[in-house]
C-alpha cells in the first residue's frame, strides 16, 4: 500500500508521558514510513524538537516538567521552527480546551483515546 506518508517521509517528535501510547505512536508512525523521535515529558520533548526540526510534533497536554501548553508557546516562538506541524494529544476536549491550545500554538487537537486514522491523516498534512 502506497501512501502519501510513505511517498513523503516525515520526521516527527512524539513527547508522551504513556509509555504504551508512546509505543502505539512510534510503531504507527515508523511503519507509515516516518522517523520518530520519543520524549516522555516537556523540557526534553522541546529540546528534542529543537535538535531535530521536526516537519510534525504530538505532544501531550498534561506533561510532566512543563505542560504541552509551554511546548507549543516555545516552538511558537522559535522562527527556525515556524514551519512545525504542532498536535495536540488530549483528553481534555471541551470547546474552552481546544480553544486554549490553539491559543498555545498547537494547529490541531487530537482527542483521546486517538484514532489511527486521524493521526496518520493529520501527519500526512504537514
Amino acid at each position: 500500500m502506497a501512501t502519501l506518508a510513505r511517498q513523503h517521509k516525515r520526521q516527527i517528535v512524539v513527547i508522551e508521558d504513556e509509555p504504551d501510547l508512546v509505543d502505539l505512536l512510534k510503531d504507527l508512525l515508523q511503519d507509515e514510513g516516518h522517523q520518530v523521535w520519543t520524549a516522555a515529558d516537556g523540557p526534553t520533548g522541546l529540546a528534542l524538537i529543537r535538535a531535530t526540526h521536526p516537519d510534525v510534533v504530538l505532544c501531550d497536554l498534561g506533561l510532566p516538567g512543563f505542560d504541552g501548553h509551554a511546548v507549543a508557546r516555545a516552538v511558537r516562538e522559535d522562527p527556525s521552527l515556524a514551519a512545525t506541524r504542532l498536535l495536540a494529544l488530549s483528553g481534555w476536549t471541551q470547546p474552552q480546551d481546544v480553544a486554549k491550545a490553539r491559543a498555545s500554538g498547537f494547529d490541531v487537537v487530537l482527542p483521546k483515546p486517538l484514532g489511527v486514522d486521524s493521526v496518520i491523516t493529520e501527519v500526512e498534512r504537514a
